[in-house]
């Protein structure tokens, strides 16, 4: 579980309905934090190999702990392919250090 203050990663793998590696257009990457207020948008995320991708997000240290949620929306050119994958992260409080 990533602490808040930390970067932290997510990875997609775009396919087709026949199971083929997909290549978008275009993404946006949407970070919310707790509340589903939008803390982030990110459009280019880093390929990795064919439909795959990853992108990192950083929290802030003042950003609140809790249950995160990232919405990843690709889409095809020309539309209207579109795929959305949706996760929720739970970001924790980082542990005291004395």
């Amino acid at each position: 579980m990533p602490n808040i203050g930390e970067t932290f990663r997510v990875s997609a793998t775009m396919t087709d309905l026949t199971g083929a590696a997909f290549t978008p257009a275009t993404h946006s990457i949407r970070l919310y934090a707790p509340g589903r207020s939008l803390s982030q948008t990110l459009t280019v995320p880093t390929l990795i190999g064919a439909g795959q991708y990853y992108i990192d997000f950083t929290t802030a240290s003042t950003d609140p702990f809790g249950l995160w949620e990232v919405i990843w929306t690709a889409s095809a050119a020309p539309p209207p392919p579109v795929g959305i994958g949706k996760l929720k992260i739970l970001i924790g409080d980082p542990p005291v250090r004395r």
